[in-house]
């Protein structure tokens, strides 16, 4: 049965051992990996008290602290820690720590925190846990983490901030927290994007995420100076991506609408584009050619 305590008491007085491996498609997982992927608080404290090995790698590479952080069960990661788990560990093809997998889970994030997790742990692509919670919605989480010391303006491999990245989800309560505690508006990652270009790109037609960045003195006349799409400025990366309210609000802020790209498209050719579009992103650029033909872009 799953989760049988007295079982695998059994098992082990029997000699079973509490280290074996057995095969989950292409990985490998252990009891314990097993216990905590499933919850079974007591079957793992079992399995630790009889010599379980607490940072064993399992499914997916990773070991059962970050399955713990992943649930959000701070007694499961309280109990492994308290057998002599690391921390900060890290795992998973891209090494990432527990408190990389807590992002979601405020309880855990302190717990861990208050346990000695780096709050600015980073991953193989240089990301840190805060990172990770402005792709979400964890502006709680986000919260900790920055009143314990995180990098507002950390970096990822590509020059990515966490202002860029949940600017780029149109995540505005994340992106008014991330200002508010001193992020950099006009950082630029490599390829030379701000977190403001990110919003007018992002598929979620965050308006309100663009006008907080402008708001905070985002330069509303940037120009991509890189491929692709090198050129581009606010509203032809709006248009591309089928942002209707991006564009008119852009507009209204007296943006060009015959401004040219490198390639000397405008964003009216840009809209009437639809090669490769589905049905909705289509109906997006009706409306977006629409507005712009009223507001007399050139035909």
């Amino acid at each position: 049965r799953k989760g049988d305590k007295d079982m695998v008491e059994l098992l082990i007085s029997k000699g079973a051992n509490v280290n074996a491996t057995a095969n989950k498609g292409a990985a490998t997982i252990t009891p314990l990996d097993h216990a905590v992927l499933s919850g079974h608080a007591d079957v793992a404290a079992v399995l630790l008290d009889h010599g379980a090995n607490p940072d064993a790698r399992g499914y997916c590479g990773v070991m059962p602290l970050h399955r713990a952080a992943q649930k959000g069960r701070t007694d499961l990661a309280g109990l492994l820690l308290d057998h002599g788990a690391n921390v900060n560990i890290k795992g998973g093809s891209i090494e990432i720590t527990p408190l990389h997998w807590a992002a979601a889970r405020a309880e855990v994030t302190e717990f861990l925190i208050a346990k000695g997790a780096e709050v600015n742990a980073k991953d193989k692509n240089h990301i840190t846990p805060l990172h990770r919670a402005a792709l979400g919605s964890g502006s709680k989480v986000a919260k900790i983490l920055i009143d314990k010391g995180a990098d507002v303006n950390a970096k990822d491999s590509r020059g990515r901030t966490p202002l860029h990245d949940a600017a780029g989800r149109g995540n505005d309560r994340m992106v008014e927290l991330l200002i508010e505690r001193g992020a950099q508006v006009d950082v630029k990652d490599k390829r030379g994007t701000t977190a403001l270009y990110s919003a007018a790109s992002g598929t979620k037609n965050s308006k309100e995420a663009v006008v907080l960045l402008l708001a905070a003195g985002a330069d509303i006349n940037f120009k991509r100076t890189a491929e692709p799409d090198k050129g581009f400025g606010l509203l032809h990366t709006a248009v591309k991506n089928s942002n209707p309210r991006v564009v008119e609000f852009l507009i209204s802020k007296g943006l060009d609408i015959n401004a040219e790209t490198a390639t000397g498209r405008t964003p009216l050719e840009l809209a009437r584009d639809t090669t490769r579009l589905g049905s909705a992103a289509k109906r997006k650029r009706k409306v977006i050619v629409e507005m712009l033909l009223k507001h007399r872009a050139k035909p």
